[in-house]
């Protein structure tokens, strides 16, 4: 009897919290997908790796090629940095602070990813614009409890 008792204890106890432990993984929110790979910088800047980011928010990206992140999925934070109170950061183990940012050049990267338009090889513009609605939305998601990714592929 108190086995049968335990058993039923135990399984009334696995259906009710059962649901709110097993969560679903995070929306993939941006997808980052590189055009051109390590092994074939563009043009005539060797540092210059484009991609295109797509899902909730599509535009050109830029990354140096010296500082390029791993493909896979990861978290997106919020913490305070020289960019402004709540930036968002890509955690990845093993990297420093990872960020969205405005730039133009590889140079203006050590390892975060740039957004704007393809003006050249191994350049963006009007990146500004571009970061500020991206930094917006994660904000907005962030205070609506949703939890975002990025995904490098």
């Amino acid at each position: 009897m108190r086995k049968s008792l335990l058993v039923f204890c135990s399984f009334f106890a696995l259906s009710i919290f059962a649901p709110a432990i097993a969560q679903a993984d995070p929306p993939v929110y941006l997808v980052l997908e590189r055009t051109t790979d390590e092994g074939d910088p563009v043009g005539e800047n060797e540092n210059a790796i484009h991609g295109k980011l797509s899902g909730d928010y599509n535009c050109d990206t830029l990354e140096n090629v010296e500082y390029l992140m791993p493909k896979g999925t990861y978290p997106i934070i919020l913490t305070d940095s020289k960019f402004g109170k709540n930036w968002p950061e890509i955690v990845i183990r093993g990297h420093t602070v990872v960020r969205i940012h405005a730039g133009n050049a590889p140079d203006d990267s050590k390892g975060c990813i740039l957004l704007g338009e393809k003006d050249y090889d191994g350049h963006i513009t009007n990146s500004k614009p571009h970061v500020d609605e991206v930094v917006e939305k994660i904000r907005e998601d962030a205070a609506k409890g949703i939890k975002n990714t990025f995904k490098i592929c």
